[in-house]
């Protein structure tokens, strides 16, 4: 199900808090009013491609898209591309090293952005040193990784971690 193409508008000329939470109260308004109308299963595909759309966006907006070495996974139910009215967001930030501080600090900004539009959000940053360390020792993380797509960025790195 394709998102409506306000929603599309809104999110493509978001600039700070307020824009983003107005396309946010859009979008949930239309998803409730579609609600009686489409199978449960499109509003779900629905809202994961727009948290996919919003996610892709702030990462251009904190400058995180020029990092070579980072990629933005969706894990989990997100993972399937499936997000439930009120599930959290599962994501991983996973970088090929130890990111700088000017880019975690970006990390910040983005995952603070998330809270601020009270987004409920599960995410981590990793090496891929350590997502495969973890991978190995944690059965659960393992099965998330089974469900994990790459949004945005390094998928070499993603491809690693898939193997």
């Amino acid at each position: 199900m394709a998102l409506p193409n306000k929603v599309k508008k809104l999110l493509s000329q978001a600039e700070q808090l307020s824009d983003y939470r107005d396309c946010s109260s859009y979008f949930y308004k239309w998803l409730q009013n579609e609600f009686s109308k489409q199978p449960v299963s499109n509003l779900i595909n629905a809202r994961a491609e727009f948290i996919d759309r919003l996610l892709i966006k702030l990462f251009h907006d904190y400058n995180l898209a020029h990092e070579s070495d980072l990629a933005l996974i969706a894990v989990g139910g997100y993972g399937r591309g499936e997000l439930h009215p009120y599930s959290d967001i599962d994501f991983m930030l996973l970088v090929s090293e130890q990111p700088s501080e000017a880019v975690c600090e970006k990390i910040g900004q983005f995952v603070t952005m998330l809270w601020d539009l009270n987004l409920e959000i599960g995410h981590s940053v990793r090496t891929i040193e350590q997502a495969l360390e973890q991978k190995r020792e944690d059965v659960t993380f393992a099965t998330s990784l089974l469900e994990s797509r790459l949004i945005f960025g390094n998928h070499i790195e993603f491809e690693k971690l898939k193997k």
